[in-house]
């Protein structure tokens, strides 16, 4: 018996719909209404079982809710074309067009549909199951990673074999992550591009798109999946469609359709998901609303816990470090340059890094200090502290690194006890911080500008 003809989506579409005759413009409207009503074309053969021959080929539209639940209750020879029981049912072989509309409940089909005609049709068996993203998941991944800033390595596992699904479906293989704030890591991002919005999928967060960027060469298109604290880079991924592409490097190239922040859906393997939340369950964190960005800005007084009370909030659009009014706990997370006035090496960078281990020793142990808070702190800046040793506006600052770093020889340090007995000197690093905060305010102040006619014009 003779073997089915192959055909594409398009044409399947155009066959379907009658359009094959047609203009270009009318035919690409088929293929865009078949993707509206998230249907998958087929061909169906008619035989006389008798004589073995084929009587006639129709060709039609069928759901992909439907067209998955035909596969498991007939014969498949292959993974579009069905065994012969008194006709045979092929489906298409690709699925390119950005579709017009995405109706929830019918996605998950879509994606396995998609999956089950490309080269890789095994992938969700090999790899599954799968699950979207949830909740969960998307609360711990927008923690206040300034806290524990070890947790953030639990990243890239979880999203290594991720599929993102929208006109196209691409499976992440490798990816790197960064933090948002400059104190963490000091490769962070420096715009607000990344963090997630209203319009995102996944409100305000969770984003996933492409963005045009420049690591001082020339401009590369990036897939960057983004929260408020940290963003992941995609330096690897595959394309799953009948002709596979692999994006490889931190640039990525489509041939066809795109990966939007409105509507993409991320896919988790469960059994990573189950892994993650283990692992923050470890770790047993603090709440998840403990937030930095909620001290207040204080220059005084910091022996006393009060002045370490969550009392700050921010409209959750404008919640990010880039948005937020610079505090002295804060101002080590703005970007090295931009204008914000905090260089890399600067007293003003030092000086907030210090509040800030002092603050995160009060909220998340119990106001204690070991030895290893302040180890990156001496590693990166204990050459410079030597060099500007006369300079008196860094001398409060090498006084207090001094004093902590003595009393950390010999056991683990107590803030409320440190600043009682050092609060002259600790105030007058807060308070040298005022000229760097007005800088960084004034920077602070056009970027929320810029984002409220963003959001509201």
């Amino acid at each position: 018996m003779e073997n089915p003809q192959a055909f594409s989506f398009e044409e399947g579409s155009e066959q379907a719909l009658g359009t094959q005759g047609q203009t270009v413009s009318q035919r690409k409207r088929s293929h865009h209404f078949v993707h509206s009503v998230d249907c998958q074309p087929f061909s169906l053969e008619v035989f006389d079982c008798n004589k073995r021959t084929k009587l006639s080929t129709t060709f039609a539209l069928m759901t992909n809710d439907s067209a998955l639940s035909l596969t498991s209750l007939i014969d498949f020879q292959n993974n579009i074309t069905s065994g012969i029981f008194d006709g045979r049912v092929s489906f298409s072989s690709n699925d390119t067009i950005e579709p017009v509309l995405k109706d929830s409940a019918c996605i998950s089909a879509k994606l396995e549909m998609t999956v089950r005609t490309s080269t890789v049709p095994k992938l969700l068996q090999e790899l599954g199951p799968y699950q979207e993203i949830d909740a969960m998941v998307l609360d711990l991944l927008n923690y206040d990673f300034r806290l524990r800033s070890e947790l953030i390595e639990l990243i890239p596992p979880l999203f290594c074999s991720a599929l993102l699904h929208d006109s196209i479906t691409l499976l992440i293989i490798t990816c790197e992550v960064y933090s948002h704030h400059s104190s963490v890591d000091i490769h962070s991002e420096s715009t607000e591009s990344s963090v997630p919005s209203e319009s995102s999928r996944y409100k305000n967060h969770m984003s996933c798109t492409t963005y045009e960027k420049s690591d001082g060469g020339a401009m590369k298109l990036k897939l960057i999946i983004g929260t408020k604290t940290v963003n992941l880079l995609i330096t690897c991924s595959a394309e799953i469609s009948t002709e596979p592409k692999i994006n490889i490097g931190p640039g990525v190239e489509f041939g066809h359709g795109s990966i939007t922040d409105s509507n993409c859906k991320i896919y988790l393997m469960k059994s990573k998901v189950e892994e993650f939340l283990k692992m923050f369950e470890t770790f047993k964190l603090n709440p998840l609303h403990v937030n930095i960005s909620n001290l207040r800005q204080i220059t005084s007084s910091f022996s006393k816990c009060s002045s370490y009370l969550l009392w700050r909030s921010t409209l959750q659009e404008f919640d990010s470090s880039i948005y937020l009014l610079a505090t002295v706990f804060t101002l080590c997370d703005l970007p090295n340059k931009d204008g914000y006035g905090v260089e890399a090496t600067s007293g003003a960078k030092l000086g907030s890094q210090i509040l800030q281990i002092l603050a995160k020793a009060i909220l998340v142990n119990k106001g204690v200090i070991q030895p290893s808070d302040f180890y990156n702190v001496l590693l990166e800046y204990e050459s410079i502290m030597k060099q500007k040793c006369d300079v008196k506006e860094w001398f409060s600052i090498i006084k207090v690194l001094d004093g902590i770093t003595a009393s950390l020889i010999s056991s683990e340090l107590s803030v409320p006890s440190f600043c009682n007995n050092n609060g002259g000197s600790v105030s007058e690093v807060a308070n040298k911080l005022s000229s760097s905060i007005s800088t960084a305010n004034n920077m602070i102040a056009k970027n929320v500008k810029k984002k409220l006619l963003q959001l509201y014009q």
